[in-house]
């Protein structure tokens, strides 16, 4: 019995003595996040990509398309009644029996959107060009025409995924264990583009202006910050007992 309450007790000092000595984040380290983590959930809505998060699972309009064409079968089973995030330009916002209801900006196919009555708001701020992410569930394909429905606004999912993110970074830098791979690998970009800002960067303070102040990470596959910036940042978590 003595055994059993033994293993416990030195298994809680081991992971005591294991914990990593928290990184100190000054207020504008903190700034610096929450702006860059910004421009993240801006960049996804975009583009589809961020720098640093990694990006939800959204289908782009132009990949729905292909997949249509080449195999409508398989658009159904991947689709069908399965909640989806897509991404996709506005061609015509409109109501339809008092629903609103959305048109992709290409039309052939035509792909028609059906939105619940919580999705007013935020279709009433989009336009013709603009891209709109929604979560929805395929309900037919019928002579060419692809119709979604139980479609709701994705801004919500996308600023979910990139909180859960922020959290799980902030708990590592705090010293708790990552809880996913890529945590650490985010919080080291992270840093390393943060250190590498000059003190008069805005983006250091509340809130900046630059939603892209992240896109100095690389420009044409080439990473603009300097490795020893990265190696600096890397050595100090290790010296403090973080896995890397």
């Amino acid at each position: 019995m003595r055994n059993w309450i033994f293993i416990p007790i030195f298994t809680a000092f081991s992971a005591i003595a294991l914990a990593a000595t928290p990184f100190d984040l000054n207020e504008s380290h903190q700034w610096a996040i929450q702006n860059v983590l910004d421009a993240e959930s801006y960049a996804i809505l975009e583009g589809g990509k961020a720098n640093i998060i990694d990006t939800p699972d959204i289908t782009r309009l132009e990949d729905l398309y292909k997949r249509f064409y080449e195999n409508e079968i398989a658009v159904l089973q991947g689709y069908k009644d399965k909640p989806r995030l897509i991404s996709f330009p506005v061609g015509r916002v409109a109501v339809e029996n008092g629903v609103p209801v959305v048109y992709g900006a290409w039309s052939s196919p035509t792909v028609k959107y059906v939105f619940d009555s919580n999705s007013i708001d935020a279709l009433s701020k989009t336009g013709r060009g603009s891209i709109f992410p929604a979560v929805c569930s395929l309900r037919s394909i019928n002579r060419g025409a692809l119709e979604f429905t139980k479609c709701r606004a994705g801004q919500e999912y996308i600023d979910n995924h990139i909180a859960v993110r922020r959290s799980e970074i902030m708990d590592f830098l705090a010293g708790k264990t990552a809880r996913r791979a890529e945590t650490s690998k985010q919080a080291v970009t992270l840093l390393s583009l943060i250190f590498s800002m000059p003190s008069t960067s805005r983006c250091l303070k509340k809130p900046a202006p630059e939603l892209y102040c992240f896109s100095r990470l690389e420009f044409k596959g080439n990473s603009l910050i300097d490795s020893n910036i990265r190696e600096a940042v890397m050595s100090e978590l290790r010296s403090r007992g973080f896995q890397l």
